[in-house]
């Protein structure tokens, strides 16, 4: 019996797929299986849901300030979370060009991303920020009765 090929599945069936997937897999994992992943993950449809909640990984800690930061936690580099750039954040938000219905940002998020995100996702005067914890949720609200 033949075994299919994962790079071989039909782009709107792998897109389906990858709509299900979480933000830190699209960005780590998902873009380095192969070159028809990595396009489909391109694909609007995937970033509707941006989630920063569940982030663990981080850029490589090479600064004195992330150093320090492991040593006072004991040497345990899974323990520091660094905040994230604007530039970062914003890049990630481009990626849904626009069609974000849900994005979990990090509690410390700057207005200038709020800002961002409310310009390029259309969301003019209805965002509502929620404070959940240490994230802030924003949506679009739902206008349907």
């Amino acid at each position: 019996m033949a075994r299919t090929k994962w790079e071989d599945l039909e782009e709107d069936c792998l897109l389906n797929v990858l709509t299900r997937v979480g933000t830190e897999s699209l960005l780590y994992d998902i873009p380095f299986v192969c070159k028809s992943w990595y396009r489909v993950s391109l694909d609007p449809s995937c970033w509707k849901i941006i989630n920063f909640q569940n982030f663990v990984r981080q850029a490589p800690l090479a600064s004195e300030y992330s150093r320090s930061l492991i040593n006072c936690n004991g040497g345990n580099a899974t323990t520091v979370m660094l905040p994230m750039s604007c530039e970062y954040l914003k890049s990630i938000i481009n990626r849904s060009r626009g069609n974000a219905t849900v994005v979990m940002l990090p509690f410390s998020c700057p207005n200038e991303v709020l800002r961002y995100l409310a310009n390029q996702c259309g969301l003019g005067r209805s965002v509502a920020p929620i404070k959940v914890g240490f994230v802030a949720c924003v949506g679009r609200r739902n206008t349907r009765k």
